[in-house]
Parts: structure tokens; C-alpha cells; sequence
């Protein structure tokens, strides 16, 4: 591999066919998620970090009023964190911004949000960390309001960087939805009218993925919204082997076009020694739709799929009564 490092060769899958979609629709979600932190808070590296909330988020009139917490009345972040945690959470990061299918996946949700008719005013969003998915809401719903919640706190804090004065109208949870009293966080400020989550609940056990979409199908609105972008498991050994290829060439091509060096070597150790590698724990696409129908989910299907990639969900019913009819 060391011998192609100066080959620009690109892969970039294009199996999203939707005729019906515009240039200037798909084109208005470029480059939010494709700009990289830096660019973004340019100026702003005196930015405080966020602490842990301490109690349940108490429902508001204005939902970003005191929910958990207000960074400017916390203290400076450290001057240095600590060597381990910040490579993790730097990879981590990368692997999100690099992630195949990325621009096919947040165009196709970007297009789905605008023409479900949902009038999001209030919206959660689990898992993705830097907030890219809240950054898309609050762009297609500019009067909503929205709770961002993950485990991990350099997430967070590189999500309030991003979402810039965005972020007043977030509220931001630091809870691990590993753990069954994750849902208490922000139960009193359900419904909400749209949830995402991504790359969270691929990591739990089966039976807690059940009782995760349980707990987020009582939290959605009538007729709200539920959207998974997650990994998924591969039966073809060869094809998870091609997505590991894809998806390290992803991650080479996405540091080249910031650093200007392709290094598909590093990529492959980084990507196949990555730290959060053996907790996943990955479900196969149609066995967990099943789930969401089970529950009482409608109109559930798999809008997107790329090998080890999943973008699926469905919607809670407008009334009790209309499930069947909805199906």
C-alpha cells in the first residue's frame, strides 16, 4: 500500500437515485458537514467546556431555558487534556467527518425532512456527537428547538463550537444511553416532533436495543419522526471486506484534503486498531425494522443502505387507531 501513497485516487459510491430530487436542494447541506471544526470556530479558542447536568431536564416554555446547563457561566477549558482521550476523541471525530456515503445519506435525510409535511418544533438528537444531524434540523426547521445528548463531553463541547450561536437553542446532555435511566434526562421535555439517533444504539445488546426504540417511540410526538443512522451487520465476509476498504479509503482521502498527504497506510492501522472497535455490536437492518413495526412504528423501512451502513425509521401514529391504516 505504502507504494500508491501518491495516487489521488478517489472512491466515492454514488447509489442514491432520487429523480425527483433538485441541485439546489441537495446542494444546500454541502459543506456543513464537510468543513472541518476549525474552519468553523476560527477565533474561538477560549470557548468554555460543559459540565455534566445534575438533575432532569425540567420542562420550559422555552425548551433551551435552563435545561441542563449554560456555558458561560462555566469555568475555561484546561489548558492541555489529556494525550489519550484527545487522540480518541480526534479519531473518532475524523471517522464521523469521513464516513462513506456521508454526502448521499444527509442529502436524502435533508430531502425527507423538507417533504414529510412535519412541522418539527422540538426535535432530539442522539449519538452523533459534533452535531452535524442538529445542524441540518435547525436549518430545515429554523423556528425548533433541540436537545443534543451523548456519552461523551469532548463531543459536546466540539458540538456547541460548531452549531456557533446556533447552539442557544440546544440544550446539551451528557448521559449514556447504555445505561436504562438515560431516558429520565429528558423525558420531561418530550414530545419531541423528530428523533435522530446514530452510531449509539448499534453498540448496545439486542434486548436493549429493543427497549431503547421503546423508550424513543413514547417520547415522539403523533405523526413524529424516527430516523437511525447506524452500523448494521454484513452476512458476506467478503463484503465487510470491501467495506473496510471503503471506508479506510474514505478516512485517507478525508485527512489528504486537509493535510495534502495520502496516507492510506496510517488510515488502515487507525481504522483496524480504531479504540471503540469491539464494542460494536452490530444487528442486521431488516431484524431490527421488525422491531420498530412491533412496537408500533408505521411506515418503517430502510431508506439507505451501504454495506455496513443504515439509515432506516418510520413514524408513531397521528392516533392510536390509525396504525393499521398507516402501515
Amino acid at each position: 500500500m505504502a507504494g500508491e501513497s501518491n495516487k489521488k485516487e478517489t472512491i466515492r459510491p454514488t447509489e442514491l437515485e432520487d429523480a425527483t430530487a433538485t441541485n439546489r436542494e441537495i446542494g444546500e447541506f454541502e459543506g456543513l458537514f464537510s468543513a472541518s471544526q476549525n474552519e468553523r470556530n476560527e477565533g474561538d479558542e477560549n470557548l468554555p467546556l460543559q459540565n455534566k447536568p445534575t438533575g432532569d431536564v425540567e420542562k420550559q416554555n422555552e425548551p433551551n431555558s435552563d435545561l441542563v446547563f449554560h456555558f458561560e457561566d462555566l469555568e475555561a477549558p484546561p489548558e492541555e487534556e489529556s494525550p489519550d482521550h484527545s487522540s480518541e476523541h480526534a479519531l473518532a471525530s475524523e471517522l464521523r467527518e469521513a464516513l462513506p456515503y456521508s454526502s448521499e445519506i444527509f442529502s436524502l435525510l435533508n430531502l425527507m425532512l423538507k417533504r414529510s409535511g412535519v412541522a418539527a418544533r422540538r426535535f432530539l438528537e442522539i449519538g452523533y456527537g459534533d452535531a452535524i444531524l442538529s445542524g441540518l434540523l435547525l436549518k430545515v426547521f429554523p423556528d425548533a428547538t433541540g436537545v443534543l445528548l451523548d456519552t461523551d463531553e469532548p463531543s459536546l463541547n466540539a458540538a456547541w463550537h460548531r452549531l456557533g450561536e446556533e447552539s442557544q437553542r440546544m440544550a446539551f446532555v451528557a448521559q449514556d444511553i447504555s445505561h436504562p435511566e438515560w431516558a429520565e434526562a429528558v423525558k420531561n421535555v418530550a414530545p419531541f416532533d423528530v428523533i435522530l439517533t446514530s452510531f449509539v444504539i448499534g453498540r448496545q445488546v439486542d434486548e436493549h436495543k429493543v427497549n431503547i426504540y421503546s423508550d424513543l417511540f413514547e417520547m415522539l410526538a403523533p405523526g413524529g419522526l424516527f430516523f437511525n443512522l447506524d452500523f448494521v451487520s454484513i452476512s458476506a465476509p467478503f463484503a465487510r471486506k470491501v467495506f473496510e476498504s471503503l471506508y479506510i479509503e474514505s478516512l485517507a482521502q478525508f485527512r489528504a484534503a486537509r493535510t495534502g498527504v495520502l496516507d492510506r497506510d496510517t488510515a488502515e492501522k487507525d481504522f483496524l486498531q480504531r479504540p471503540d472497535k469491539e464494542s460494536l455490536l452490530p444487528s442486521q437492518t431488516d431484524v431490527q425494522c421488525d422491531w420498530l413495526r412491533e412496537i408500533g412504528f408505521v411506515g418503517v423501512d430502510c431508506f439507505f443502505r451501504g454495506l455496513g451502513i443504515a439509515f432506516f425509521g418510520g413514524a408513531k401514529p397521528r392516533k392510536a387507531s390509525s396504525a393499521r391504516s398507516e402501515q
